[in-house]
């Protein structure tokens, strides 16, 4: 899986980092606006869902009792007017909704930029790291490989050695 991961996130083209600016000011303040609008939002969704309850059962009321379901001063059914009434909140209701819906949008778009952030800093440290350890072990090769051709210069400088004293 970890391989799988690595593998596919190689290429630069997958490197994607914030400024520290972004990632520390701006995105925070955007984050914070986001929310408190979004709480605004709700508030306001709750408050219409509940007049277009009333307006609901006050609809519902105009039907049941006959005085009501008489034409008002200008000449239209207290039942149209609700109706009305009920069309326009129920528009409203979608409108916020529709706003709730672009702000949880944006609110995930940070999110997975924030992550894609994360995630690329890793990469890009992981790649590091990589490079650092391939580079300690040639440089260990060479030293291994170096001590060889010591140990093999020394045994061959006592061999010669020990030769030259039993010519002496």
């Amino acid at each position: 899986i970890v391989g799988r991961a690595l593998r596919r996130t190689a290429p630069d083209t997958f490197i994607r980092l914030l400024s520290l600016d972004n990632l520390d000011t701006d995105l925070p303040v955007e984050i914070d606006r986001l929310k408190t609008l979004k709480a605004s939002k709700q508030a306001q969704y709750r408050f219409l869902v509940q007049r277009r309850t009333m307006t609901l059962q006050a609809l519902n009321s105009s039907f049941i009792s006959p005085e009501k379901s008489q034409p008002d001063d200008d000449g239209i059914p207290i039942a149209s007017k609700i109706a009305l009434e009920l069309s326009k909140v129920t528009a409203e209701c979608d409108k916020i909704m529709s706003d709730l819906l672009v702000i949880n949008d944006q609110l995930t778009q940070i999110s997975m930029l924030t992550e894609n952030h994360l995630s690329s800093a890793l990469s890009v440290a992981l790649r590091k790291l990589n490079k650092s350890h391939s580079k300690r072990t040639f440089d260990l090769l060479c030293a291994e490989q170096r001590i060889s051709e010591l140990q093999a210069d020394l045994e061959d400088a006592w061999r010669e050695a020990e030769r030259l004293a039993r010519e002496m």
